[in-house]
């Protein structure tokens, strides 16, 4: 049992933030494992692990979004509009988003999608002359983006972060701003969910599952700091695509 919750969480700690698609590969886990305890409790524990992951890794920098002062706020505001088009759609389609989470059929082909989406951060990373600032519209567009990775098989991060380039925003503020979406965009998803949680949360196993996703989750992140700022994230799409036709041929 703690051997199937290590490879869930750990996976499930990598895949959260690099941009190959959390949920399409714990869909694929969950039903080669045969593993799915207590509906969305082993969900709801392990996202509580990587929003921590975040919280530790950027804890600075979330601390000055909220000591800024009157015109310097905006910042959270384009945190807010980039969450719009996510929020809208969690909210207005979340049972037939769930229903989605229990085939596998359609991941050969948002898997290929999203490598598709990742190939395109080499180009539009090659394409921009000219960094230039986030904005209402900007966040806004980014949020759409966000918003395609509520199916299975397409990455959050890797969408924003390809999105943004395009938009040519930074490198690194494309990262960052990328998982300031997060923490909105999770704590929603939990809000839909959280009627569901059971007592098992508590137990030595969930505990266990929550140390090893949030370690997981740290390591993932700063890993992926890395090959945004050296420009690399389209390797996470070769890696989708692969993982696309091996589904298909298996």
């Amino acid at each position: 049992m703690y051997i199937k919750m290590f490879i869930i969480a750990a996976v499930q700690g990598i895949t959260e933030f690099l941009p190959v698609s959390s949920s399409g590969h714990m869909v694929m886990l969950e039903k080669f494992l045969n593993y799915n305890p207590e509906g969305a409790t082993l969900e709801i524990i392990l996202h509580l692990a990587t929003l921590l992951a975040v919280t530790v890794f950027f804890n600075k920098k979330l601390l000055s979004l909220f000591t800024l002062k009157g015109k310097d706020r905006n910042p959270l505001l384009l945190i807010l509009i980039g969450t719009i088009p996510a929020g809208i759609i969690g909210v207005l389609f979340n049972d037939k988003i769930e229903k989605v989470f229990d085939e596998t059929s359609y991941l050969p082909l948002t898997f290929l999608l999203n490598g598709l989406i990742l190939l395109s951060f080499y180009i539009g990373d090659k394409r921009v002359k000219r960094e230039t600032n986030n904005s209402p519209l900007k966040s806004f567009l980014i949020g759409i983006g966000q918003s395609l990775a509520i199916l299975p098989g397409i990455s959050r991060s890797g969408t924003t972060i390809t999105v943004s380039r395009w938009l040519a925003l930074s490198r690194e503020e494309a990262f960052n701003y990328s998982f300031y979406l997060l923490f909105p965009a999770v704590l929603g998803a939990l809000a839909l969910k959280i009627k569901h949680i059971s007592a098992l949360i508590f137990t030595p196993l969930y505990v266990f599952g929550f140390t090893v996703s949030f370690i997981f989750g740290v390591v993932s992140l700063f890993l992926l700091k890395k090959m945004v700022v050296q420009g690399r994230l389209y390797l996470f799409g070769i890696y989708t695509i692969l993982l696309s036709i091996l589904l298909l041929t298996t």
